[in-house]
This record gives C-alpha cells, structure tokens and sequence, in this order.
C-alpha cells in the first residue's frame, strides 16, 4: 500500500510537470489518462477520490477540447472508456455537470469520425489548405501517434524596407527547414501572382498563423499548403481576376523547393501522414509523386480494418503540377463588375471621365474590347490566338507541324477546342500536345493544356500510362487528338485519342472543367487516327466510334464502343495482346481488310485515315487509304455503312481507281475493273465482323442477327 502511494505520487509530480510543459492539449489529456490508468488500478476510493479532485477540472476541460480526428480511433475509445469509469468516483454535482457535457461533446465528435470511417457522406471541415502534422513527443501510449490537421491564416501588407515572413505562435526558434519552405514558398506565390497581376510591391511584411495555435512546426512538409495559402491571399491583396482556394475535404503535404519540385519524405513519414489524414476528414489527400506507392500502400492497410473509408491519394510532381489540378486547387474568375467594385469606390470620378471617353472611342471603332478567344492560327512557327475580329491576343512559339494538323492556317478541331470552361461566358482554349513539339522524355511530352483567354493555365492532362505485350513494354509517351466533347453523366468530357510512338493507341475521357481523367481506357494494338461520336438514332445509347489500324490482323478497322463504357482492350492475336487488361465489351469490331493493289503494292497492312470518319445522310462513311503501310496517301476506298453497321454502297478515289485499272488491264491484278459492282461485292465480301470470339463475313454475321 505505502509503495503503491509513493508510486502514485511520483506519477502525481510527473504528470504536474506535463501539465505545465508546452504540449499539446490532447497529448495532456494522454498524460491524465495514463496516469488514471495507474490511480483507478488501486481499488482504493479514498486514494482515488483525493487525486482526481485535484485533476478532475482539468480532465473535463481536456476531454471537451478533445479532437478525436487524425486519430486512430481505438484511442478515443479507451479515452470514452476511461471517462465512463471516472465517473463512478465522482461525488461534487458540479463536477458531475462539467463531467457529462464534457463526454457528450467528446462522444459526438466521435460519432462523426466512425461516420465517415464507415464510407457515409460527411461534411466536417471548412474549406482550407490542411496539411498533417505529427505531435513528436514521448506518449506513454506507444501503440498511439497524434496527429492533427493544420491549416495557416495570412496576413498581408505593403513594406517600404524588406520582406518580412513571421510564423505565429513560435514556441521556439524556426529551425532552418522552416524558414527555407517559408521562403520558397513566398517567392513560388508572388512569381504566380505576378502571371496574374502587373504591378505588385517589391517587399511586403506576411503574417502567419498557424491556426490550430499549437505552435510546433519541424521539417518542411507544410510547403505545398504554405504556398497555395500564400497565393490565396495574394490574389486577394491585390484584387487579382481570379480567386484561389482548397476544394472540400482536400490535404497536402510535401515541402517545396525554390524550382518549385515537390519534395518527398522518408516512407515512414507519409505512412504516419496518411494514417493521420485517414482518421479524418479528408476525401483527398495529395502527396508527393515519390511517395506515391507507399502512401497506397498504407492506405490499403488501413482499410482492411475499415474498407468503406474513401480516401483517394494523388501523386503530385510539382507546382505546376498542383496548380494545375482542379480537384486539388479550386480557381475561379471574378466578375468584372465585382472586381472593379473596390478600385472604383476610390476613383470614381475618374472612372466616369474615362468611360465617356472610351464609350467615344469605342463608337468609332477605334478600341477592339473583345477578349473572347476565337480562333488559333498557325503562322511562322507560333500558334496565335484572334478574338472574332482578328484581333491578337496571344501567341506561343511552337515548332513545325505536320500538314494534316491545319486547315490553311487554321488549327484543326481535332487538335484545339475552344469552349467556355470555367463558366464566365469566354472561352478557354484546350491544346493537343502534338502542337508543342517537346521532345521525348520530356515531361511536358504528353501534357493535354487548357489556356484561359490571358494565356493563364487552367488545367493540364498529363496521360503517360506504361502498357506491355509479351515481347516488349512500350514507352509512357503518346500524341493526343480530340475526337468531340460530349455530356456524360452531368459532366462535359472531352473525348481523345492517345497514340503511342510504337503502336498502342488509347481512348479515354477528360473532364472539360477540370482535366481530369473521367472515363475508363479503351487500348487499341494498332495506331487509331480518327474518332466520331455517333448519335444512335435509336436512342437507346449513344456511340464512340474510332478507326484506324490493328497490327496483329494487319487491317484497317473500326471500333464501335458504348459512350459510357470503353474500359478494356480491342480483339489482337496473342503478340499483340496487352497484359493484363481484358477484351472491350465492344457493340461492333470491324476489319477492313487490304485489297489486292495493297499487296500489289507490297503494303503491310491498310488504314483508317484521318478525316474521313464521318456520319453524313444516315450513312457512316469510312475512308481507307490502301497503301497506309508505305507511307504513302491517296487510294482511297470509301465504305458506307448504315445504321446497323451493313453495308449500303462503296466508292473508290480517283487515284486508286486509276492505278488499279491500270495494273488489271496490264494484267498484273486479276479483273474485274475497279468502279463495277463485282468489284465492289468483292470488297464487301472481305468484310470481317467480330463475333464473339471469331470474325465472320457480312452474309453470316447478320444472318445470325435476324
């Protein structure tokens, strides 16, 4: 008895030095906790009801302040668990009021976690750039970490002198990763703004406050929070057209350099981080593209105990990189009128001289206002972009391109799309990266870019998936073209084409608004050069048809896909099969196979081409050029296919017509004569259709649907 006294006592003395140390509120309540644990084991009320009247007022207040998120859950049990206990000790009334509000507030805190742990919709925190921060302090409770979502408030104003970027609380000195990230962060934000602004103040003196008022900040992963906080602000200060802030339920971490790289951390560290975010809020967590496999994996550990958690974790590489992603970084534009409203309170009388002047101006036709993207040319090597009056407003340097890019001048469709993304009435043009020309390997190489009307980035697509056969893994690096934009699911997708240098080709979704990937990929053994979306007059539902080639049958064909269904892979013989992704539920694969001038001609194979995919008097026309394989153009067959996919007519090119003759009247190529209806039953008769797992000839194939 007189030991276990003189132990409680030392525990007693201990807990006082805690209590008084620096930590954290809830590391104190861990302290009391511990040390209730070691009081309660007595079995002696006396002793138990003389110390816990001297803790009982802090016990309460702790358990009150209580934050169970970015806690493993288990400890908020033992907390509630332990509370419950405590009561049976409690004698004073007062103290059994501050008791019971003090475990209902706690046990409805609690309540939310297990609600979003259990995969049902939440909707605890405000929109803010939260980053996890780590409590590294010596628990008595090793199986435990603390942890909490931090988030920062800005203050900003003009200096005369120098900058000056304080952090508070600061419970001690910064140490020297802090105050580089602070830095960087601060020269990242104000290069931004600067892309935005045009004249800001050379020096400003920035305020930082950490908004939990814990005060204990190491290392430099609170980076990427920092400096889109700081950018927030910015834009703000300095009245900028656009507006910046966090999407709902989104953290970050991973510090920034001053090249604006995301820097990753031990995969200890975001293993500790994403066990944090997992125990809150957060829907979306955005870590460094390093540590990318580890955060997985630790997330897929986490929900076998809790499989219904949806948490999604994102790789990012860089500033460019976040920036750019509008599940990450929500940017908007102001409305003229609204922005204006704060500089026009101060110079009101000059703003009315100034719009009679320019109403004067703009009647005689003086002043283009028109900021409104309308059209993009390609002249001497640089893309510019013309408002519908011609007028230029802005311009990119860009390499050659090739001849089937342009119509004239004119950027065809296929590689530009100008439409209005972000809803402010302007459009916002969206580039194919075939019209950069960047050289392989380098990472811009597959960035799909969306450009504002003032050549500010909206967003970037960046597709680089790695697939394989059984002799060869392809490179991640594609040339994209845009088949058509389409509404799917309340969402504007724009639908495209990917085609890797060797002779993969995918087609995928991307969100218009924000650049994300919104579908599943259809993969394709052979390059695909044109798509249609095709309004099935049905209505049952609408389809995405691409053509091309397919390398392993060695014929042009076409892939007829359900629009809300293109995940898997087109038929190919086992060479060229992709590992690992299973055959496309397609509703129709056809071959157009070579006609006998393309083995004439020695041509590996013939080929969908580019513009002539078309849907025109309820016919779809497809154009084959029959010498794809050589490289060269210009023998066409046309096939025109009804709505069920027969064929109602075929046609032939001039110049295919033309060079065939000549060889059957040489009699170098079997008759009949190219434009007679023998010849062309003889290309229809060479139609192969997919049908389960075997391609059959038109007669079967549509006997067997009757």
């Amino acid at each position: 008895m007189s030991f276990s006294v003189l132990n409680i006592e030392n525990k007693r003395l201990e807990l006082l030095g805690v209590l008084e140390d620096s930590n954290s509120a809830r590391a104190k309540l861990i302290y009391i906790n511990e040390f209730l644990n070691s009081l309660l084991k007595t079995n002696n009320k006396q002793i138990i009801n003389a110390y816990l009247t001297e803790f009982s007022e802090k016990y309460f207040e702790l358990i009150s302040s209580f934050d169970p998120n970015c806690i493993n859950p288990d400890l908020t049990q033992k907390i509630i668990s332990q509370a419950k206990e405590v009561s049976d000790y409690l004698a004073d009334p007062g103290s059994d009021k501050k008791y019971i509000e003090s475990l209902t507030f706690l046990e409805t805190r609690y309540a939310a976690v297990k609600k979003y742990l259990s995969g049902m919709n939440y909707d605890l925190l405000q929109p803010n750039f939260y980053f996890p921060l780590l409590e590294e302090l010596q628990l008595p409770l090793n199986s435990f970490k603390l942890s909490l979502l931090e988030s920062v408030s800005i203050q900003i104003k003009k200096s005369e002198v120098k900058n000056s970027l304080n952090i508070i609380p600061s419970e001690r000195e910064l140490e020297y990763k802090i105050k580089e990230q602070v830095e960087n962060s601060w020269q990242l934000a104000v290069d931004y703004l600067k892309r935005q602004v045009r004249k800001i103040s050379q020096f400003h003196e920035v305020v930082i406050s950490l908004d939990s008022k814990w005060g204990i900040v190491q290392g430099n992963s609170l980076g990427a929070s920092l400096t889109l906080s700081f950018i927030k602000e910015l834009l703000k200060f300095y009245n900028a057209p656009i507006l910046l802030n966090s999407p709902n339920d989104v953290a970050y971490t991973g510090g920034l350099d001053r090249n604006g790289a995301i820097t990753s951390v031990s995969n200890p560290l975001i293993k500790n981080k994403v066990e944090a975010v997992f125990y809150s809020g957060i829907k979306t967590f955005a870590v460094p593209k390093e540590n990318e496999a580890a955060a997985q994996e630790m997330l897929n550990e986490l929900k076998q105990k809790h499989p219904e958690r949806k948490l999604k974790i994102i790789g990012v590489e860089d500033f460019e990189d976040l920036i750019s992603r509008r599940n990450l970084v929500d940017i908007k534009k102001i409305n003229p009128v609204l922005r204006g409203g704060k500089f026009a309170l101060k110079h009101s009388l000059s703003i009315v001289l100034v719009i009679v002047l320019m109403a004067v101006i703009s009647i005689s036709g003086l002043i283009d206002f028109d900021d409104n993207p309308a059209t993009l040319v390609y002249d001497n090597q640089q893309l510019k972009v013309y408002n519908k009056n011609k007028k230029l407003l802005w311009s990119e340097k860009v390499g050659n391109f090739p001849s089937y890019v342009l119509d004239g001048p004119l950027v065809k469709k296929q590689y530009a799309l100008f439409t209005d993304v972000t809803g402010d009435g302007k459009n916002e043009i969206i580039l194919s990266n075939k019209l950069f020309g960047q050289k392989m390997h380098d990472p811009e190489y597959n960035n799909i870019i969306c450009y504002d009307y003032a050549k500010r980035l909206v967003w970037k697509h960046n597709f680089s998936e790695v697939v394989s056969t059984n002799t060869i893994t392809f490179s991640s690096e594609y040339r994209t073209k845009f088949i058509g934009n389409y509404e799917l699911n309340d969402r504007r997708i724009l639908f495209v084409i990917a085609k890797n240098y060797y002779f993969p080709s995918a087609v995928f979704g991307i969100d218009i608004a924000t650049g994300e990937l919104a579908t599943e990929v259809f993969w394709h053994s052979g390059h695909l050069d044109e798509g249609l979306i095709y309004k099935d007059s049905s209505g049952i539902s609408d389809k995405l048809i691409v053509g091309g080639v397919n390398n392993g049958f060695e014929s042009a064909s076409f892939s007829v896909l359900e629009i809300s269904n293109l995940a898997g892979q087109a038929p190919a013989p086992p060479n060229y099969r992709l590992h690992n992704i299973p055959q496309a539920e397609l509703f129709e694969y056809i071959l157009l196979p070579p006609s006998d001038y393309s083995f004439f001609k020695n041509s590996r194979y013939n080929a969908v081409i580019q513009d002539h995919l078309i849907f025109e008097d309820k016919k779809i026309r497809v154009g084959t050029n029959e010498v794809a394989g050589l490289g060269e153009s210009a023998s066409v067959i046309f096939y025109y296919f009804n709505p069920d996919f027969s064929v109602n007519f075929i046609e032939t090119g001039d110049s295919f017509q033309h060079d065939r003759d000549k060889l059957v009247k040489e009699g170098k190529l079997s008759p009949p004569l190219t434009y007679t209806q023998e010849y062309f039953e003889i290309l229809k008769n060479n139609i192969k259709y997919l049908d389960g797992d075997k391609f059959v000839g038109k007669s079967e194939y549509f006997l067997k649907r009757r």
